[in-house]
C-alpha cells in the first residue's frame, strides 16, 4: 500500500525492539513495509550492553544509518525512505541527509519528540558527576552522544547551519507535546 519503505529510529539508550516493538506490527497492518536498526551501540562491550543504541557519536551513528538505509533500498528496489524517529532519532538522520549525501533518499520525516533546538535533559546528569567527582563527564561517559544533543552544542549548531535542520524536497512531520 505504501511504496516507501518507513525506517523507525530510536533514541539514546533504546534500540530496535525496545523503541518500535507496538509500531511495527501498526505499521506492517496498515500496510507499510517497516524497518528498523540498532544504531550507535558502543562496540566490544558484552550483552545486554551491546544492545543499548545511541551510544556512539551521532556522526558514526549517520554513517551506520545511511549503510543501513542504503541496503534497504537495495533489497525493496525503492528510491526513497520514510523515516519515523524520536528524540535522537531526529537529529541522527538528519545529519546523514545534511552531510552524508542522504538528502535525496528521504521522502517524508516524522519527528516525535525532536530536538532541533537541543535538549538540557542531560545537564544536570553532567553536572552531578562533574562537580563532586572533578571529571569531565564527556570523556568518562560511555554515552558518546549525550554531549553532542545538548541545545548550544556544535552537532545542534551544524545541524542548525545553513538555515535550519530543513531540506527542501523533504516533507516534515514533527511531533511535540509540552509534556
Amino acid at each position: 500500500d505504501h511504496p516507501n519503505p518507513a525506517v523507525l529510529v530510536h533514541g539514546t539508550g533504546g534500540g530496535a525492539q525496545t523503541n518500535w516493538g507496538t509500531y511495527v506490527p501498526l505499521l506492517l497492518n496498515e500496510g507499510f513495509s517497516v524497518f528498523s536498526l540498532t544504531y550507535g551501540a558502543i562496540k566490544g562491550v558484552p550483552w545486554p550492553l551491546s544492545a543499548i543504541g545511541g551510544m556512539a557519536r551521532m556522526e558514526d551513528s549517520a554513517a551506520e544509518f545511511g549503510e543501513f538505509v542504503d541496503k534497504i533500498l537495495d533489497a525493496t528496489g525503492a528510491d526513497k525512505v520514510d523515516i519515523v524517529g524520536h528524540s535522537q532519532g531526529t537529529l541522527m538522520p538528519s545529519y546523514w541527509a545534511k552531510y552524508l549525501g542522504g538528502h535525496h533518499k528521504i521522502r517524508k520525516y516524522v519527528s516525535i519528540a525532536p530536538l532541533w533546538q537541543g535538549t538540557s535533559a542531560f545537564q544536570g546528569v553532567l553536572q552531578r558527576i562533574n562537580l563532586p567527582l572533578g571529571l569531565d563527564p564527556t570523556k568518562v561517559l560511555p554515552c558518546y552522544s549525550a554531549p553532542q544533543m545538548m541545545a548550544g552544542s556544535d552537532f545542534i549548531s551544524k545541524i542548525n547551519a545553513d538555515g535550519g535542520p530543513y531540506l527542501p524536497g523533504i516533507y516534515y512531520i514533527n511531533i511535540s507535546t509540552k509534556y
